[in-house]
């Protein structure tokens, strides 16, 4: 007997809106933040794609190195649960963060927990990710995130 599966529908991106109590009013946005251009990472092309899965969603990256396919595995989260578009980069928010493992799956396990928790507890979600060291010899990783407070 064969089971037709469908996949699941594709998940609606969460957007910022401005919201007034009356539509004649003006929208004003917050005054824009200082940036030097050595802190914030230029726009680049995304290198991931999501794949389906009965019980979760399976994010997939590549990179022409293991440093940015990690990179661009952490861009895929936080780009899954809001559009990375309407996120701005605040340099005075800017986190490094650094993991261990005994292998390389530990390792980027450790990495995306880390990643989780920041924004679990701090609501800090990640436009760009650098990694600044990736051991492979020792399963050490050190990486600079940049982003802003989840509002």
């Amino acid at each position: 007997m064969s089971e037709e599966y469908q996949a699941l529908p594709q998940r609606a991106t969460r957007r910022r809106r401005s919201f007034t109590e009356s539509t004649s009013e003006e929208v004003v946005e917050p005054a824009a933040k200082k940036q030097s251009i050595e802190e914030i990472p230029p726009e680049r092309e995304w290198k991931f794609e999501y794949l389906d899965h009965t019980a979760d969603i399976q994010l997939h990256s590549w990179g022409s190195t293991m440093e940015e396919a990690f990179e661009e595995v952490a861009l895929a989260m936080f780009n899954y649960a809001t559009d990375l578009k309407t996120v701005d980069i605040d340099p005075s928010l800017t986190r490094e963060i650094e993991v261990e493992g005994h292998d390389r799956e530990s390792l980027l396990y450790n990495y995306m927990s880390e990643l989780l928790f920041n924004f679990s507890a701090d609501f800090f979600v990640c436009k760009d990710v650098k990694i600044t060291l990736l051991d492979k010899e020792n399963w050490k990783l050190k990486a600079k995130c940049y982003g802003e407070i989840f509002v």
